[in-house]
């Protein structure tokens, strides 16, 4: 008879070797998988096995999720059935790749995410992923064919010169080439360090890339044109040579007239900078003068016969009509009326303010000043500027002992702190004129 103690060893040995069996039966035989417990099959269409085989691995993200079942044959290709965990869910923007775990072969299947791939649309039960989205490695067969062709193409003869060449080249560097190689470890692990970093500029690198890609017909077009900018430029060599050769003249040229215009050129811009701005209002009325100008001047051309104008007398065909106060004569605004300045006064006459100040409405001179439009208003009329609403910049007055002056010893020109030019004779290297613009600086810069 069989005791107690015995009988409590018996089943404690029983209940370690089931425990045992049922740990080697779910990790080690993985029986649920094989009989395909927690399991769903999805197929991936291939161009060729690739050297994949039954009970391959299954990777998703660097992650074993499954084996391969079976391989079967496909018109054009291999259907390879994988057998994947049912808590693994593979989106479909996926690729597949058939690699080597190592260089003997031990092939498996890798599933590799495509950039925004949605977990929500995954592969499902029975699904098979398309051919275009897989790849596989080349065969051993078309890598040595591969390799075969490129050796056959090598000449040689060149090839031995190569050979040679670089054994000499590398002669008795051994210590300079193990200075490289260490310096380039040293490169290696310093950006081993900055990783992130260059990740960072290789993503960058991307966008910065897909934006050359877009404008890549404009660069093309770029370099084109610069190809045949280049190729002017080389055609025409002597000339450009010629031009640099005799350039030195030129500009010393260039350089003189820029110191003559050193002290007229701002007077003129700042006069320019007042004129302007009236130009810029009265320019309807310019364009229109400019426009009726060339026709009355032919018009006036037009007075004298065509066959009497190389006449020493020639004749002119007008039509005179006397009048009597028809339109009456306006005197009304005219400050100095009666009174004619005597033909032997040449000095500069000072500008007046006179013309015919009576209303609009009034018949005496209606084609008068007063009746001019208003470049700002064609509904208003006015002699002046002021009398339409208009204020120009004017040019400021000189004001005693304010600023510094400018003086050129060699044109005699004093610039005034005003914007004025002044001509000191007796102050100037010489009172004759050097050139012709020095003679009209003269002129026109009396005050």
């Amino acid at each position: 008879m069989i005791s107690r103690f015995t009988r409590r060893q018996i089943v404690a040995f029983l209940i370690v070797s089931i425990l045992g069996v049922g740990v080697m039966a779910g990790q080690y035989i993985r029986l649920p998988q094989q009989l395909g417990w927690g399991r769903y099959e999805l197929g991936v269409e291939l161009p060729g096995s690739g050297g994949l085989y039954p009970k391959a691995a299954v990777t998703y993200r660097g992650q074993e999720v499954g084996t391969v079942r079976s391989l079967s044959l496909r018109d054009g290709g291999v259907v390879a059935y994988l057998s994947i965990d049912d808590d693994v869910t593979i989106p479909r923007k996926v690729s597949v790749e058939v690699r080597s775990a190592s260089a003997i072969g031990e092939q498996y299947v890798d599933f590799v995410p495509s950039r925004g791939a949605d977990a929500t649309a995954a592969w499902g039960e029975g699904d098979i992923v398309p051919a275009e989205r897989a790849t596989v490695p080349v065969t051993t067969a078309n890598l040595l064919e591969s390799v075969n062709a490129t050796l056959q193409s090598v000449p040689q003869d060149s090839l031995r010169t190569t050979v040679d060449e670089a054994g000499t080249a590398f002669s008795g560097r051994g210590d300079d080439l193990g200075r490289l190689l260490d310096s380039g470890m040293e490169l290696q692990a310093a950006a081993g360090d900055d990783l992130a970093a260059t990740t960072g500029l290789l993503e960058s690198l991307q966008q910065v890339l897909g934006t050359q890609k877009q404008v890549e017909g404009q660069i093309r077009s770029y370099a084109g044109d610069l190809d045949k900018v280049s190729g002017t430029l080389a055609e025409h060599d002597k000339e450009l040579s010629g031009v640099i050769t005799h350039g030195a003249p030129a500009a010393q040229q260039v350089d003189a007239l820029a110191r003559d215009l050193r002290l007229p050129l701002p007077q003129l811009l700042t006069d320019l900078s007042l004129t302007a701005p009236v130009l810029k209002t009265y320019l309807p009325g310019i364009r229109h003068l400019l426009i009726v100008l060339p026709g009355a001047i032919e018009a006036h051309y037009s007075n004298g016969p065509a066959d009497r104008l190389d006449d020493e007398l020639p004749e002119a065909n007008l039509s005179f009509k006397t009048g009597v106060n028809s339109p009456p004569v306006c005197t009304t605004g005219f400050a100095d009326a009666g009174k004619h300045r005597s033909p032997k006064d040449t000095s500069p006459a000072p500008l007046r303010d006179g013309y015919c100040k009576v209303p609009h409405d009034d018949q005496r001179v209606v084609r008068g000043a007063r009746n001019n439009p208003c470049p700002n208003d064609p509904n208003r009329y006015s002699a002046t500027a002021a009398g339409c609403g208009l204020v120009f910049q004017r040019r400021a007055e000189p004001v005693a002992g304010e600023g510094a002056a400018s003086y050129d010893p060699e044109s005699g020109q004093l610039l005034a702190p005003s914007g004025d030019f002044f001509l000191v004779d007796d102050l100037a290297a010489g009172l004759v004129p050097a050139s012709w613009q020095e003679l009209l600086t003269q002129l026109a810069g009396a005050p």
